[in-house]
């Protein structure tokens, strides 16, 4: 049963609040962090930009014209993947992980704290340079499917967070 978001909160924020249960607490609430996506998205710009500069200096209307719809759709495009990335949340309640994502299409998936059995943390070397991590959640049920939760600010904290809601959850 999903509580009724407050009137004062909006957009993304509002679709977290939905799923919460009425008697849920919410523990840390996090989005991923823009600089590793910012980082991933550089050679899109960069092909953008290029393009830009053959649009401008095409002789050619054609080209011209190709170019400045090869240069709107991936402007709609990585705005697009922007948007995705502004409507993920990772929630940790007192009962539960959950992961929102999506715009138009939302994905809701969550784990139990009883039912977690393995977390692992990656960090690759962008994730090192921004500090982030990948987090993935494993259940009892592998069909679970969780997905990862990446780029994810203040691993260590979120982490440890995440481990101290099992324990609690398991009576330890």
């Amino acid at each position: 049963m999903g509580a009724v978001a407050s009137p004062n909160v909006s957009g993304p924020d509002r679709v977290v609040h939905g799923y919460l249960a009425h008697d849920e607490h919410v523990v840390w609430d996090e989005r991923p962090d823009l600089r590793s996506w910012m980082l991933e998205q550089v050679l899109d710009v960069v092909v953008m930009v290029v393009v830009a500069v053959i649009a401008i200096l095409a002789p050619n209307a054609a080209v011209t014209t190709l170019a400045s719809l090869a240069v709107v759709g991936l402007s709609a495009a990585l705005f697009w993947r922007f948007m995705d990335r502004r409507y993920t949340r990772y929630v940790l309640t007192d009962r539960r992980v959950i992961r929102v994502s999506g715009v138009l299409r939302r994905d809701h998936e969550w784990i139990s704290w009883v039912k977690v059995t393995d977390v692992s943390v990656k960090r690759s070397f962008v994730d090192r340079l921004v500090g982030t991590a990948t987090i993935r959640i494993q259940s009892a049920n592998e069909m679970s499917g969780f997905a990862a939760m990446t780029d994810v600010p203040q691993p260590a904290a979120f982490a440890q967070t995440i481990a101290t809601l099992v324990t609690k959850a398991r009576g330890g």
